[in-house]
């Protein structure tokens, strides 16, 4: 992760692309000038001479050339500008995306983290640990956006697809403690005296890291796009 931070951006290795393909521009124009004033020295030397029939005919290669050069470099730099213009789109929508995705694994982390500590001291409702699960089922789910998936890399997919898992087991936790209260909304869940509920807050912790360890990758993907 720390490698990719000292990446340079997509935005700025194109930009680095662009000057060289300027510089061999730069370098191609020298050329063409150095031969133009070439041909301006010979076309001198014809009209000192009074060779007005060679001297006609430099004007086609002479004219051919110049237009050559002039079309070359409006073409190179109208180019240049739209693929500037397409790469600031697509990193646009890019760094909008990771933000929102930013935003709700932030939440995500939120709500995890109140099941962590609604497993551990008990003393809420039972309607705000069940309201908790299906609010982390949706955030999760979120992660699954169409258009976010255009722009994730293999590795962050992969992630967002391991943690179903954990997803899926808070879910089947939640609905063995509401059986356990016979689903009464408003039945208050009991403190975790026993240390019954120690596996299942691990779980929980685990499920946090994964959370962090997403985050941190959303974070070196932003920093790849500015």
């Amino acid at each position: 992760m720390n490698i990719s931070r000292h990446m340079p951006s997509k935005r700025h290795r194109f930009l680095q692309e662009l000057k060289l393909a300027e510089r061999d521009l730069r370098v191609i124009q020298a050329i063409v000038l150095v031969l133009l004033a070439i041909l301006l020295g010979y076309a001198a030397c014809l009209i000192y001479g009074g060779d007005w029939k060679a001297l006609l005919a430099l004007l086609p290669p002479t004219t051919a050339a110049c237009a050559a050069l002039l079309v070359a470099m409006t073409a190179t730099r109208l180019l240049a500008y739209n693929m500037m213009i397409r790469e600031d789109d697509r990193a646009r929508n890019v760094v909008r995306c990771i933000h929102h995705s930013m935003a709700l694994i932030k939440n995500l982390k939120n709500h995890v983290g109140y099941m962590k500590r609604t497993l551990a001291e008990g003393n809420r409702p039972l309607a705000t640990l069940t309201q908790n699960a299906d609010a982390i089922q949706n955030r999760y789910e979120a992660l699954y956006d169409r258009e976010l998936y255009q722009f994730l890399p293999g590795e962050i997919s992969d992630a967002i697809d391991a943690m179903s898992g954990h997803i899926f087991g808070l879910s089947v936790l939640v609905a063995g403690i509401a059986s356990a209260l016979d689903n009464k909304a408003h039945q208050m869940i009991p403190p975790n005296t026993s240390g019954n509920r120690t596996s299942s807050i691990q779980a929980v912790e685990a499920l946090e890291a994964e959370l962090d360890a997403l985050f941190s990758r959303f974070e070196a993907m932003r920093h790849a796009e500015e």
